[in-house]
């Protein structure tokens, strides 16, 4: 794999998939109404549609919506900035119990980390089995997995990398954690799919991105790409 085009790839994905997504709601409009004061059991319902972990929350449990709302509204507190993503991940894993206790099916791990990062999206990231599988973390259950994941994010520098991709990222209103994120589930597909991703995203970067996002993602080639793939690759 051309390690140069991964890198743009991840850009585009996310820049697309932010701003436009044609299936239903782009994480664009999902962060703009969380930040009006947090999720509500309507917006869960949506973003768990979205995101595909709906299943999770059973109809039945009609108050399940709203006490998931208000447990994910409470995590990103005083506590949370002050630590590591294996520091987070272990409230987000608390949560996730708590809502299996009002009866969730099963433990909603990755449903809570996909919400979280509404709340904190400069210094989060989404738990995804996909992603997970690119970095060999291909068994446990998903509150076992969820912390290697996210333990081997911090040993492999992911602070470090999302903050300078952030700075890359932010003035085009994007956000390097999902860049990173983006290119940890290229590497998931599996080989046929990987190289049309990549093909598909250039394509787009070259033919509907504007010249400041193109010349963004071009500099984090030229400047940030060792640190990037030692962190991808490590």
């Amino acid at each position: 794999m051309n390690s140069r085009n991964l890198v743009l790839a991840a850009v585009a994905e996310h820049a697309k998939t932010f701003n436009e997504n044609p299936r239903n709601r782009s994480d664009k409009r999902f962060l703009l109404e969380v930040s009006k004061g947090g999720f509500t059991a309507d917006l869960v319902a949506e973003a768990a549609a979205e995101y595909k972990v709906a299943r999770q929350l059973p109809k039945e449990v009609k108050s399940l919506r709203s006490f998931v709302a208000t447990t994910v509204n409470e995590l990103v507190d005083d506590r949370w900035s002050e630590g590591d993503l294996s520091f987070k991940a272990n409230i987000c894993n608390r949560a996730a119990e708590e809502i299996f206790e009002k009866g969730a099916t099963g433990r909603p791990v990755s449903l809570v980390s996909k919400l979280a990062w509404f709340l904190s999206p400069t210094d989060w990231t989404r738990f995804d089995s996909q992603a997970a599988d690119a970095l060999g973390i291909c068994s446990g259950g998903p509150t076992v997995r969820a912390q290697a994941y996210y333990c081997s994010l911090d040993q492999r520098g992911f602070d470090e990398l999302s903050h300078l991709l952030n700075q890359e990222m932010q003035p085009h209103g994007l956000y390097g954690t999902r860049v990173i994120d983006k290119a940890l589930w290229i590497l998931g597909l599996t080989d046929a799919n990987q190289r049309k991703a990549i093909k598909d995203n250039l394509t787009w970067l070259e033919e509907s991105a504007d010249r400041g996002l193109m010349s963004s993602a071009q500099n984090i080639v030229d400047s940030h790409q060792k640190v990037f793939l030692e962190f991808l690759h490590s």
